[in-house]
């Protein structure tokens, strides 16, 4: 599953991100592990790390997406990645890529 959200208009977010969650495939008892690394050009990576319940993971990405507007991926039930690529939300043309991994 692949989706990319468009931020034109604000229905256009609505629209997009129902059908992404729809299509995805998190098992709401599951643990996940999410790994958060943000690049900007002449810096160093800025890595975060959580532990979420299937439940949060659920929130978090539902969340991200319409706030950002970006490119979610899921190849197969255990890990999803989010992409955004914005000068606006990452800085400096920075690129930010979030994985949730089903750990059990």
């Amino acid at each position: 599953m692949r989706a990319t959200i468009r931020t034109a208009k604000c229905a256009d977010i609505v629209t997009d991100v129902t059908a992404a969650m729809a299509r995805l495939e998190i098992d709401d008892t599951a643990t996940y592990y999410r790994l958060t690394e943000i690049d900007r050009p002449g810096q160093d990576p800025a890595i975060t790390e959580q532990i979420l319940s299937g439940y949060q993971t659920r929130s978090h990405i539902s969340h991200q997406l319409v706030l950002a507007g970006e490119e979610i991926e899921q190849h197969n039930l255990s890990e999803i990645t989010i992409r955004r690529t914005s000068p606006y939300a990452t800085g400096n043309g920075g690129r930010q890529t979030t994985t949730y991994t089903k750990v059990c």
